[in-house]
C-alpha cells in the first residue's frame, strides 16, 4: 500500500566573508586587506592598478570593514575632482 517517506532536510551553508575585493578605481577583482592590530592599522592595496590606503583599525575591525572605508575616501575623491 503507502509507502511513507522520510522526510529530507537540507542544511544551509554560511556565507563566508570575502578575502578579495573589486577594486573602485580599475574595476578589477584585485584588492587584498591587511590588519596589523598591533600598529592599529589596515593596508589595502590592489595588484592590478597598485594604488594603495593605509587606514586606522580598532581591536574589532574586519577587513570589509576597511575596505568599505577605502571606498567611501576613493568616492569622495572622485566627487571632488569632478565638482572643481
Amino acid at each position: 500500500m503507502g509507502r511513507r517517506r522520510r522526510k529530507i532536510t537540507h542544511r544551509r551553508q554560511s556565507r563566508t566573508i570575502p578575502t578579495i575585493f573589486n577594486c573602485p578605481r580599475c574595476g578589477r577583482s584585485a584588492v587584498r586587506v591587511e590588519l596589523d592590530y598591533k600598529v592599529g592599522q589596515g593596508l589595502v592595496f590592489c595588484g592590478n592598478c597598485e594604488c594603495q590606503a593605509t587606514i586606522p583599525i580598532s581591536s574589532i575591525t574586519e577587513p570589509v570593514d576597511v575596505y568599505g572605508e577605502w571606498v567611501d575616501i576613493v568616492s569622495r575623491e572622485r566627487k571632488g575632482s569632478i565638482a572643481e
